[in-house]
């Protein structure tokens, strides 16, 4: 594999191979690819993290070198990794992982330090053939037993590099396939390029039941080879969650005790459903005799945050949201609420309410896809997707008639059930069959 990508000719092949993607029109995440001598790469990243691990004492014939391809280590995604591969065995696989510097890329590697993993990141203004260089460099320089991408855009930009290489190439889909999370859809040629992409994976893994159904009415060829599409839940790590010390909000904010808390952690996109909750909170406070004041709990991250404060203050929403800095501890957060809120629209498989539902919190949500399969037999409230008459309903029922008492006494048979260990199981299993054969 090393001797193959050295090859000058070679490099030349995979760049005229990349630059056929014009005659299409460009994919928005996927440019022309070019190679960059080492010294612009060195340049744009930390030295630290260029500099190659001595793993000398490692053993060839047993630690397995996966590495993680995460075009975006935030949100769901950066939580799914760090949940799931902490539990992986280090006597057998090693990580290396290459993600770009976004803001919460660090709270990622550190939460995996215990795997003492290979870090290659990007400068969060990189460019797409950036990207793909330095996979290609990686191959290069490590024996890379497995590529596993992290989402389709990832995929995307390890397709051809693990075609080339010849490595086995496993995809997680950590989002909905819809128009609206990926408009290239709506075009016949890139959506096909999206097809084939999908068809050279070894693997493709759906996150719950209702993220397969969802790839394979998308792409409906692809039952012809459903043995590649695995359904793998996701989990969570429920000790640290269960462990974690209550965060007063009341005293931070300096609210009074009468307020009641409505947590919304999500990140700002359409899918997630703010301007519903925005819209449900806009008919709650219009009603009158309310025994608490409602307060709705933001924080901040990557997404569109000040379109939807914005959104808030228009509707004279100011005095009944504060807003607070991201946070990677989110057991001591969501014990400090009173009700989390996830009106979603879709999700694939949602981890936040499962810690939610393992720190004793009340969740409202909706019956959208995915999100129905984590809460179905639980105490938490669905509404119907899109109902902001429904979820003000929901919320007035939590002021005044609350259910912290029937979350908290779910908590043991919610730590069972979202244990991410058993997640990670199921992945080695994976890895194993792609290595080695079924077991």
């Amino acid at each position: 594999m090393r001797h193959f990508f050295r090859n000058p000719t070679t490099i030349a092949a995979t760049t005229r191979i990349w630059n056929m993607t014009e005659r299409f029109g460009p994919l928005p995440f996927l440019s022309t690819f070019s190679i960059k001598s080492h010294s612009q790469y060195t340049r744009s990243t930390p030295a630290y993290l260029n500099e190659k691990q001595n793993h000398s004492g490692c053993s060839p014939s047993k630690l397995y070198t996966i590495l993680l391809v995460i075009r975006w280590p935030i949100g769901g995604i950066r939580t799914w990794i760090s949940y799931v591969y902490r539990h992986l065995d280090p006597t057998k696989y090693r990580l290396c992982m290459i993600l770009p510097e976004y803001s919460e890329h660090s709270a990622l590697i550190a939460d995996l330090q215990r795997l003492n993993p290979l870090v290659f990141t990007l400068p969060p203004d990189y460019r797409p053939t950036d990207f793909i260089y330095t996979l290609i460099r990686v191959l290069i320089s490590h024996n890379v037993d497995v590529i596993h991408s992290h989402g389709l855009t990832s995929a995307v930009y390890s397709s051809l590099p693990a075609k080339l290489a010849r490595t086995p190439h496993v995809a997680t889909l950590h989002e909905p396939l819809t128009e609206s999370v990926f408009p290239e859809l709506k075009n016949p040629i890139r959506r096909q390029l999206l097809a084939l992409v999908l068809y050279s994976l070894d693997k493709i893994h759906c996150v719950g039941d209702d993220a397969k159904r969802n790839l394979l009415a998308v792409f409906p060829n692809l039952s012809r080879h459903q043995s590649r599409v695995i359904v793998i839940p996701g989990g969570i790590a429920t000790e640290p969650i269960r462990d974690s010390i209550t965060r007063d909000f009341r005293k931070e904010l300096d609210l009074p005790n009468d307020t009641f808390l409505i947590g919304f952690l999500g990140r700002y996109m359409p899918p997630k459903g703010f301007r519903v909750l925005a819209n449900a909170l806009e008919r709650l406070v219009r009603r009158n005799h309310l025994s608490k004041s409602p307060m709705l709990v933001l924080f901040e991250n990557d997404g569109c945050m000040p379109e939807e404060i914005r959104y808030l203050q228009a509707r004279n929403l100011t005095p009944y949201f504060r807003i607070l800095p991201f946070t990677p501890h989110v057991g001591s957060t969501l014990k400090g609420l009173d009700v989390l809120v996830m009106p979603s629209f879709w999700e694939a498989c949602p981890l936040l309410p499962m810690e939610a539902m393992v720190a004793g919190l009340p969740v409202i949500g909706t019956d959208c896809p995915g999100l129905r399969e984590v809460l179905a037999a639980t105490p938490s409230i669905i509404c119907p997707t899109g109902d902001s008459e429904a979820l003000a309903s929901a919320l007035k029922s939590q002021i005044d008639l609350p259910t912290r008492l029937q979350a908290e006494s779910f908590r043991n048979k919610a730590s069972c059930r979202f244990e991410s260990r058993t997640t990670a199981l199921s992945l080695m299993r994976l890895y194993t069959a792609l290595l080695d054969g079924p077991e």
